[in-house]
């Protein structure tokens, strides 16, 4: 039965990879998308090609109006753990993902969406490495997050199976 167990899982980590892998590719191809939409803008304007005007508004497919996590910004799981972190140093108890997001606006990602931390948070909650308390999650505390990564053997790396997030 464990072996079962092992299988889905595995298989779970790789889904979630993949969707992970694709929503960056959905982000990249937005971003150009936007680009381009510029360009035309701005080449129209210069040429005064009124009647070429742009065939559509720098707004994106509606599949993902945010401009996708910027190169270089940590995954999104540090910065969930990091923005606990500093909420607990503050003195609150955790924060709500529309908490996180902005926090996390304000030092990584300025165009970051509560919906991409929302899932995350609700994945790292899932595998017991963070505490939920309604919508707010927190930080275990230390003995906590010491017996659950002990008894899961798992690390934060892995909380959505794939290291590039």
């Amino acid at each position: 039965m464990s072996t079962d167990l092992t299988l889905i899982r595995r298989r779970r980590a790789e889904i979630e990879g993949e969707i992970t892998r694709l929503q960056t590719r959905v982000q990249e191809l937005q971003a150009d998308y936007r680009d381009l939409a510029i360009a035309e803008r701005v080449i129209a304007k210069l040429t005064g090609d009124a009647g070429g005007t742009p065939s559509a508004s720098v707004e994106q497919p509606s599949a993902r109006p945010s401009g996708g996590k910027p190169d270089g910004t940590p995954k999104v799981t540090d910065m969930i753990v990091s923005v606990l972190e500093d909420a607990r140093k503050e003195g609150l108890r955790g924060l709500e993902p529309k908490d996180m997001a902005t926090r996390i606006a304000q030092r990584w990602w300025p165009d970051v969406r509560p919906d991409d931390v929302n899932g995350i948070a609700w994945r790292m909650w899932k595998r017991e490495h963070l505490v939920k308390d309604d919508a707010v999650y927190m930080l275990p505390k230390k003995e906590e997050a010491a017996d659950a990564n002990l008894a899961g053997g798992t690390s934060t790396a892995s909380v959505t199976g794939d290291a590039s997030e």
